[in-house]
């Protein structure tokens, strides 16, 4: 549902009753109807947009829409959300309104010429296919365009929209002067813009004459005066605002006064005064009041501003032809008319009554949490002079909603005000260090603008500028040094990621007494320094400080001494997630359990959402991270139709993160390596980096790791990657380089490190020992690590690690020998799963032939690049398919399906050879997997038969070709749909073997059918965009099928797509000469030459 607010600014104004047809320009406009640019540009008064209307209305056949825009539209933000209303209230079974709102939001970090872009492109592509399936015309009329015809963003974007304008769209602006921003030059050259200006709006002596036969009395008063009235006609330019206004003063000796007058705007106040003056004193106290609205209806005039019989003091002026339009149920003042109220309410109103006024305003619209309200409210408050409201607003969006205070000019209206003391707030400092690290990422421009406020508030002794001795701190200053403080560590932590200045201001501050919040904060910070400075041991007492808050917090809430809806209690609880950083996963999880049993979670912010997940994250435990991301889901979902996040995209980067968790580890290394382009933080690229190479080694691939962390310029602190390098050594089996950098991390001390990571290196450690055959050290090293996994809850963990195949290898060594196996036997039993201790291991393998043969083992890809020519590849694909079929393998069977055009005198040792390099990537490939294996085990020949592998692998073979067939198959479309998307490529298609191309023509066959009933499907929904986009893969597929080519140049003829006609046509010819030695279809070539261009 629109606010009203909205709804009126995309109604189409009323005319009024004396407003006549100007026939000639409406002639005129019709002629403009194939122009993609109508200009109608005048200075106010002149019937601009009541011809507009005119206009509007007389578009029976054509689709339309109306928007007035104000200066509150001045940004790309509130400028396309208001269009996307429009297309809501028009098109309300169109999904354009949402879509745009959606692109609006994801555009916010973007910067201005990728956001023009992004927006620009979506949305012109939507509309397109949506005007081509409709077969209509869309007119949009911006009228008061002038309002925004400065604002930069607004501009390029439709300059850039003008560019790749749907052939059916129209926009028709409506403006006081024609913007300099806007590139009309370009538009007049290449005939896309149709005008009408000033001169042609002025009224002459035959408008006269039509516009009096509706306004009897004026006629008969102006035709005992026609000297005076040509005259007063000729000084005015024929402006239509000097006529109404006499007709409404009635005052015909006014005229000859008026012709003396300077400008037209003299001419106005001259008549509107004497109109004023006529209003009783209640009339123009109203008028004077309701000018600060934008739009006039009962709610706003009686309930917000407390105009008692308010609505009927509107009503009567309307009747009587004051200058007030009517938009439905909702009025608004003539734009000069309004000029003059307003300078009436600078003469009449007192500061304070001005005051309150927007203050009311300001309040009414900061009720609504849509963006423009909220913008609108926020201009109200500053001109009220209500700067508490602002600074609690600020407090809390000064993060969130950065980049929109921006783009729409409220921070420059926010620094442009005066007041002393809300410049030396808290909020306001805020706000400009969130400008300086986000906007402008300036951390050492950061730095110097708060040391400066210290060094102007406080008087500093020691050498460090931020640590000010206790005497010199006021009680009633200490709260504002805090906070000071507390931005400057942030500061910090942003700018180094270690930071060590940060323990000598934590350790500094803790020494004051402090809120109960503050002590939070900053044993917090401590804490994090500490970790990352790998001081950890230090830590200890701060937690178990931390502990006995956290039991008092949740004490007091249960006696009701504090609300579980207060700000700063949700606040102080979220802190205690740094539990999960120190290692302590069991309180961590308790935190986590009080936040959903406890707290209304349906209020949470994405913030708070995302809080939850990294430490869900950091604890392995993907159970409870599912949860969470759903309901991070629903509120990025929900955010996305109504606010516009100005940080970061949290919701896509722990889309990331749940990737990692379905072990997608090479897709999360693309994806943050895109993240990291586009960040500058310290602290966010040292996590980055530590996961990306964290997902080498899981994916198998040391030698990557240990090159990056070497070379690749990666940060990371010195405890990670020692761990990581560890990791690395023992997926190589590198024993020796293991052993020192076990060493190198003992010398660190390893009580410095967090708790997690001393169950880590344990867990190394007994990987170590478990493959130099060293029961007593195994024992001891993983006894230590099942310590730390008991007392902290670290079941999580033990359960990725035994995905992990490799290392899984550390606990069927620690059960078979009965070292803590009742432990970890619960927990496999608990979480249902089926870990073997036997010798038999699992083999899943998944053969995407449709997706370019993609091979994959245990979810880890045997990649192209391990094969040393494609024949290999081939001929392990061979082994797997009669595998699967249970078709016995010979060397004769291999020489008649593969080798068959070989020449050799001595085939036999040609196949040995071949198959022997096959051999050698899969021990390689497996070796890494599991941890080496026996030879014979792999590809071996027993009974003059070859087999895959032994009796020491249970096999699961699974080939994409028959999920596809099984979905093709299906009567339900959505799984048609997907059988479509599924086949990317034919099978085996550089092959021509006769076993091979029986199995491609018969998957060919079927994906065609497939095909072709989806063409029937979306033939019947009239999408011409999805039949298209089927053919095209068809024709990709198979260039020569005569009924596919005909069918696409049929299409691109139809859309006048001249070049995808001509490329395609040719692509056929010449695919048809070379691989078929054939000539074009008869048919398809006269259908082409007969329909050329």
């Amino acid at each position: 549902m629109l606010h009203l607010e909205f709804s009126q600014k995309i109604i189409v104004p009323e005319v009024a009753d004396t407003y006549y047809s100007r026939t000639r320009l409406m002639e005129k406009l019709a002629s403009f109807k194939k122009k993609r640019v109508i200009l109608i540009t005048a200075p106010a008064g002149y019937g601009k947009t009541s011809l507009s209307v005119d206009f509007y209305h007389s578009l029976r056949k054509e689709m339309k829409m109306w928007i007035s825009l104000s200066t509150y539209d001045n940004s790309i933000e509130n400028f396309f959300i208001l269009l996307s209303l429009a297309f809501q209230k028009t098109f309300p079974d169109s999904p354009f309104g949402d879509n745009l709102k959606n692109v609006i939001s994801k555009s916010q970090n973007l910067s201005l010429t990728e956001k023009v872009n992004y927006i620009i492109s979506s949305f012109a592509n939507d509309l397109h296919f949506y005007l081509e399936e409709n077969k209509k015309e869309l007119f949009i009329f911006f009228d008061d365009f002038h309002n925004v015809d400065n604002a930069e963003e607004v501009c390029e974007s439709l300059n850039y929209l003008l560019d790749y304008l749907p052939t059916k769209l129209h926009l028709i602006f409506i403006s006081r002067r024609e913007a300099t921003k806007m590139n009309y030059p370009k538009f007049l050259a290449k005939n896309w813009l149709g005008r009408i200006k000033k001169d042609e709006l002025a009224f002459d002596a035959k408008d006269l004459k039509s516009f009096l036969k509706l306004n009897k009395k004026l006629a008969k008063i102006l035709s005992q005066n026609t000297i005076e009235v040509d005259k007063f006609l000729t000084a005015t330019e024929g402006w239509i605002t000097a006529i109404q206004l006499l007709l409404l003063s009635g005052n015909v000796s006014a005229v000859a006064k008026a012709n003396i007058l300077q400008t037209k705007y003299d001419i106005f106040n001259y008549f509107t005064n004497e109109i004023f003056d006529s209003f009783t004193n209640d009339e123009k106290s109203f008028l004077i009041k309701t000018s600060f609205l934008e739009y006039l209806d009962k709610e706003n005039i009686e309930d917000v501003l407390g105009i008692e019989n308010g609505y009927e003091k509107l009503i009567s002026l309307f009747n009587n032809n004051i200058f007030i339009t009517k938009e439905e149920d909702s009025y608004k003042y003539h734009e000069l008319f309004k000029e003059f109220l307003t300078k009436q309410a600078d003469v009449v109103l007192t500061h304070t009554e001005t005051e309150d006024i927007c203050r009311k305003l300001g309040n009414y619209y900061l009720q609504n949490t849509d963006w423009r309200s909220e913008y609108i409210g926020l201009n109200y408050m500053i001109e009220g002079k209500d700067f508490e409201t602002l600074k609690s607003w600020i407090r809390i969006n000064a993060t969130e909603k950065l980049l929109l205070i921006h783009s729409s000019g409220l921070f420059q209206k926010i620094q442009d005000i005066e007041n002393l003391d809300f410049k030396n707030s808290l909020e306001y400092i805020l706000l400009n260090v969130n400008t300086f690290i986000y906007k402008e990422k300036n951390l050492e421009k950061t730095l110097d603008y708060l040391n400066n406020i210290l060094k102007s508030r406080f008087i500093q002794t020691e050498d460090d500028n931020y640590i000010i001795n206790k005497k010199y701190i006021k009680k009633k200053d200490l709260n504002y040094y805090v906070e000071i403080l507390m931005l400057i560590c942030n500061c910090n932590f942003l700018r180094e990621g270690i930071s060590k200045s940060n323990i000598a201001i934590a350790e500094h501050i803790l020494k004051f007494e402090l809120t109960v919040e503050q002590e939070i904060q900053f044993i917090v910070l401590l804490i994090k320094s500490y970790i990352s400075t790998g001081e950890n041991s230090k830590s200890k007492k701060y937690i178990n400080r931390l502990k006995v808050i956290f039991e008092d917090l949740i004490n007091k809430a249960e006696k009701g001494e504090i609300s579980l809806d207060d700000n700063m209690f949700i606040e102080d609880i979220f802190s205690m997630m740094i539990f999960f950083d120190y290692g302590d996963f069991k309180t961590g999880q308790k935190v986590i359990r009080f936040i959903y049993n406890n707290i209304d979670i349906s209020n949470f912010d994405i913030t708070n959402y995302s809080q939850i997940c990294f430490a869900l994250f950091a604890s392995y435990n993907e159970k409870d991270y599912e949860i969470f991301y759903s309901l991070l889901a629903r509120k990025n979902k929900e955010k996305s139709k109504t606010i516009f996040q100005a940080y970061k995209n949290q919701y896509e980067f722990q889309t990331i993160l749940k990737g990692f968790f379905k072990g997608e580890y090479r897709e999360t290394i693309n994806q943050l390596e895109t993240v990291k382009k586009h960040t500058f933080l310290k602290n966010y690229i040292f996590f980055i980096d530590a996961l990306i190479l964290y997902c080498y080694n899981l994916l198998n691939l040391p030698h990557k790791t240990l090159y990056l962390l070497t070379n690749g310029g990666y940060s990371v602190s010195k405890t990670r990657g020692l761990i990581l390098k560890l990791e690395a050594y023992l997926l190589l089996k590198d024993l020796k380089n293991a052993n020192a950098t076990i060493k190198e991390l003992n010398a660190l001390n390893i009580s410095n490190f967090t708790l997690l990571n001393q169950a880590r290196i344990y867990f190394f450690e007994s990987y170590l020992h478990f493959l130099n055959n060293d029961p007593n050290k195994f024992k001891l090293t993983f006894t230590l690590f099942i310590k730390l996994c008991k007392e902290n809850e670290y079941d999580n963990y033990i359960i990725f690690r035994t995905k992990a195949t490799k290392f899984s290898d550390v606990f069927r060594h620690a059960i078979r020998n009965h070292i803590e196996d009742g432990y970890l036997k619960n927990i496999f039993i608990k979480e249902d799963i089926h870990f073997k201790i036997d010798d038999i291991m699992q083999l899943n393998i998944k053969v995407r032939f449709l997706d370019n043969n993609k091979i994959y083992i245990n979810d880890t890809e045997l990649a192209d690049s391990l094969w040393e020519r494609p024949r290999s590849k081939l001929i392990f694909l061979y082994f797997l398919l009669q595998t699967a079929s249970k078709k016995e393998i010979t060397k004769e069977k291999i020489m008649d399906d593969i080798f068959a055009d070989t020449r050799s005198s001595n085939l036999v040792a040609v196949i040995d050879v071949e198959v022997n390099k096959v051999r050698k990537v899969l021990q390689s490939f497996l070796g890494n997997l599991f941890g080496g294996f026996k030879e014979r085990e792999v590809l071996y020949i027993k009974d003059k038969k070859y087999n895959l592998f032994s009796e020491a692998f249970k096999l699961n073979i699974q080939f994409d070709v028959e999920i596809f067939k099984k979905l093709s198959d299906s009567k339900d479309v959505h799984e048609n749909i997907k059988a479509f998307d599924f086949y990317n490529n034919n099978f085996l298609e550089d092959y021509y073997f006769n076993w091979v191309e029986n199995v491609r023509d018969n998957l060919q066959s079927i994906y065609f059918n497939n095909s072709n009933k989806l063409i029937k499907y979306y033939e019947k929904l009239k999408n011409e965009k999805k039949v298209s986009e089927i053919l095209e893969k068809l024709f990709s597929l198979d260039p020569t099928d005569e009924e596919t080519v005909l069918r696409l140049l049929k299409i691109y003829k139809e859309g006048k797509d001249k070049r995808s006609y001509k490329t395609t046509f040719k692509k056929y010819e010449k695919t048809v000469k070379e691989e078929l030695e054939g000539k074009a279809d008869a048919k398809v070539l006269q259908y082409y030459e007969s329909n050329l261009f």
